[in-house]
């Protein structure tokens, strides 16, 4: 099958996306991380500069362009659901697919190209000064179906899979004073046949984006790990940092991380001392064995600090995460959960409201889990793909027992072989699962 446009290919690797990882801004300090948002941050949510196509053959290269004069687009506001927006329409459905995608096996995939949509947005920012010298990325929480971008009219990348962050160094792409970033949105990809979950099918950009700026050398990444003994009493914890060296220097690198408790005592996890080849990543290893430490539950949600800290001898970069000490086992036909039966209480929950569709407050977030505490819920299914952040990080201050779920369903073509043991799809399929796992495996709530 020939393919002319990038959105229609399933083989068609992400161009220039970052590889998943756990969302954890950077600060100059621990105290600087309770104090509340980093300066390494800068929020691009906000008023957009819109346009809407129904027609791809209206679809124009001048709209990616710095000097291009979009006074006449609409606004729309960033995040949202085009559709709930007023324009297109939404669909619901349970078991197939929008007409759009064809469901004949000797065409799939195949998309009508007279029915695909476009949402063309644009944006201006100036990058804070605290971001000099630092490697920055441009970070979409979500985005449905596929996203191009540019930064400054230079092409950045291209990105599908609607239930993750979509993110790009961008770097090299930035410029002194004011700069522009257009993303190019588009309703249906070939990846939407990987999306058929029974549910509102909407389109846009509708969950949080920003820029953010890591040190040259960085924490791009953490896995945590805990284990209790025979007796649930005592946890090994092994902490994995996944470190960059973005410089084209070799550094002299000091890694460390401690805990701090709910009553504000420090307990060491590790120490060490190594040198980080120039443009080279590493993985390093800390451990402790963690005497007594409280257990996290759903009926109690005990959580320490995790605080880590890298230091090449010119700045400190430091990450905190909650934590939580907990141990999940298959034995026989028995869940236990820190040693004891687990008793599963739960409901399902899409991550919608009844107002903004996808793009969800987040005091709906709170509304839902005083409803479940209330009606004796102790567990939630994220039916049927990985939620906006913010809700694991709730739930594991709350207690509930999450279930992760990947947006991986084709209910409407599953007989014809999509994915099945079709080779065509193994990139996509696998792509999905890859970037839920890693972005959320560190959330003390998720089983």
């Amino acid at each position: 099958m020939n393919y002319k446009y990038i959105w229609e290919d399933p083989t068609q690797e992400q161009i220039g996306k970052e590889d998943g990882h756990t969302i954890a801004m950077p600060f100059d300090s621990a105290e600087d991380a309770f104090e509340g948002e980093s300066k390494y941050k800068l929020s691009l949510n906000g008023e957009w500069k819109f346009l809407w196509l129904n027609d791809i053959e209206k679809d124009s290269e001048e709209y990616k362009a710095d000097d291009f004069d979009d006074s006449v687009w609409d606004d729309i506001t960033v995040p949202s659901v085009w559709q709930l927006k007023g324009y297109g329409a939404p669909y619901y459905y349970a078991s197939t697919y929008p007409r759009a995608l064809s469901r004949k096996k000797s065409k799939i995939p195949s998309i009508d190209r007279s029915m695909q949509e476009i949402g063309w947005y644009r944006k201006t920012f100036t990058v804070p000064a605290a971001f000099s010298d630092k490697e920055v990325f441009f970070h979409i929480g979500a985005c449905k179906a596929a996203v191009e971008v540019w930064i400054n009219g230079d092409y950045v990348g291209y990105s599908c899979g609607s239930m993750t962050p979509h993110e790009f160094d961008v770097t090299s792409y930035l410029q002194k004073g004011e700069n522009l970033v257009c993303c190019k949105v588009y309703r249906f990809a070939a990846s939407s046949y990987l999306e058929d979950q029974d549910m509102w099918w909407f389109s846009g950009i509708y969950r949080e984006v920003f820029l953010y700026a890591e040190p040259k050398t960085c924490i791009r990444d953490f896995y945590i790990k805990t284990d209790f003994d025979e007796e649930y009493k005592d946890s090994d914890l092994s902490l994995d940092l996944f470190i960059n060296n973005y410089s084209d220097k070799k550094k002299a690198v000091r890694a460390s991380a401690y805990l701090i408790s709910d009553t504000e005592k420090e307990i060491p996890v590790g120490k060490a001392s190594f040198e980080i080849g120039a443009k080279t990543k590493i993985k390093l290893a800390l451990s402790e064995n963690i005497k007594s430490p409280k257990k996290w539950s759903a009926e109690q949600p005990n959580l320490y600090k995790l605080v880590m800290v890298l230091n090449d001898g010119k700045s400190e970069c430091v990450k905190v995460w909650d934590l939580g000490f907990k141990k999940v086992e298959i034995v026989g036909e028995k869940i236990l959960f820190n040693g004891m039966p687990l008793m599963i209480r739960g409901t399902n929950r899409h991550d919608f409201d009844p107002d903004s569709g996808w793009a969800v407050p987040k005091e709906r977030y709170a509304e839902d889990f005083d409803l479940m505490k209330g009606c004796n819920i102790n567990a939630i299914r994220c039916s049927h793909y990985p939620d906006d952040i913010y809700f694991y990080e709730l739930a594991g201050q709350y207690g509930f027992y999450v279930m992760d779920e990947c947006d991986l369903e084709t209910h409407g073509v599953r007989r014809k072989n999509v994915p099945g043991s079709n080779p065509l799809w193994t990139y996509l399929a696998v792509d999905k699962m890859e970037r839920m796992v890693l972005r959320d495996r560190n959330y003390p709530c998720t089983l």
